[in-house]
């Protein structure tokens, strides 16, 4: 997925940079391409922005491989999601799933996603960084 942003938010940019080291940001002439492999959301206030501002940069803001929706003080980006992956799991396992993506409010499948794509990042960010 890929979030155009018009030149004209650098400063959102600059912010984006500093506090999300996964998400690669390059200057693409007319706008600047943050390139995502996830979903991912933009909070109001990290962002440094007033409501009206935000509502703003919503509407400026383009993408391609995906979609974007406002919910209150956050901007949510959402990959195109086509490939369907079958995991089987115990009663007792999916019990246990299911429970745990209840009280965090979630579905069942986003819960399942966020929980295997943060493993696969934590991985990722130590290979790029060198720790283990």
């Amino acid at each position: 997925m890929i979030v155009k942003i018009p030149h004209a938010y650098a400063s959102v940019v600059e912010r984006i940079r500093d506090t999300q080291p996964l998400y690669a940001v390059a200057d693409a002439g007319e706008h600047y391409e943050l390139r995502l492999g996830t979903g991912f959301a933009f909070d109001r206030l990290a962002l440094g922005l007033t409501e009206q501002e935000l509502i703003k940069f919503f509407k400026a803001v383009k993408v391609v491989g995906g979609r974007k929706k406002k919910e209150k003080n956050h901007i949510i980006f959402l990959p195109r999601r086509v490939i369907k992956t079958t995991v089987r799991f115990s009663e007792d396992e999916a019990v246990l799933v299911k429970e745990i993506a209840r009280k965090r409010g979630v579905p069942v499948a986003d819960y399942i996603r966020t929980s295997v794509l943060e493993d696969a990042f934590k991985e990722v960010k130590q290979t790029w960084t060198g720790r283990q």
